[in-house]
């Protein structure tokens, strides 16, 4: 991305008159309201959930099962493939229910849906509550980005960049999660850190309210 971004800054463009753009500074100004720092935080929670559990799925069935690498590399897959029919599910559900209920309900399902990983010690298990926890939190990062345009509209341009920026979490709890892991020399630090990241959402999805049409 650096790489891309200064070749785009030296490349010569053909410029024309637009009209009000939102630069850096403008997008990040709008965290000065406090429900907007919060969703922003909620991206950033989201999107690590999401990159943490791809690769622990597969360190799960390693560490319980003794599985090799490469026996385990189906494993996200599984979570992918939950994930995207949770997203097609997701879609015609919040045509019928309002947004916060469908966000308070499935982030405490998927809290709920994380504690057996704890324990499970069966292959079968490990993938279906995986997968599980991927349908739950397949549609999350558009809840939250709707609610964050909904209570900022007059600031959708600098919003809508905000939030992106939120992929950052991505790169953020998976370190984390490794490093619990290590000095409990277990997964289920790396779930503890999952599960602290999904208390946060569900904190945030009784904390913002936003008009409902």
């Amino acid at each position: 991305a650096l790489v891309s971004g200064l070749w785009l800054l030296f490349t010569p463009v053909e410029k024309e008159e637009l009209g009000d753009t939102s630069s850096l500074k403008t997008s990040f100004s709008v965290l000065k309201d406090g429900n907007i720092l919060l969703l922003f935080l909620g991206i950033v929670a989201v999107v690590g959930i999401d990159v943490g559990i791809n690769m622990e799925s597969s360190k799960l069935l390693i560490e319980r099962l003794d599985f090799t690498t490469k026996q385990a590399g189906f494993a996200p897959s599984v979570y992918f493939f939950c994930r995207t029919i949770g997203a097609f599910v997701g879609t015609a559900l919040l045509a019928k229910i309002s947004t916060t209920k469908y966000f308070k309900i499935n982030m405490l399902a998927a809290l709920v849906l994380m504690i057996p990983l704890f324990f499970v010690q069966n292959e079968y298990a490990v993938l279906t509550f995986i997968g599980l926890v991927g349908f739950a939190c397949a549609s999350i990062f558009s809840v939250i980005f709707s609610l964050a345009m909904r209570l900022r509209p007059d600031k959708t341009n600098e919003i809508s960049g905000l939030m992106v920026t939120g992929i950052v979490g991505g790169a953020i709890l998976p370190p984390l999660m490794t490093t619990l892991s290590d000095k409990m020399n277990t997964q289920n630090g790396a779930l503890i850190v999952l599960c602290c990241a999904m208390v946060y959402l569900i904190f945030l999805s009784f904390k913002v309210k936003v008009e409902e049409k």
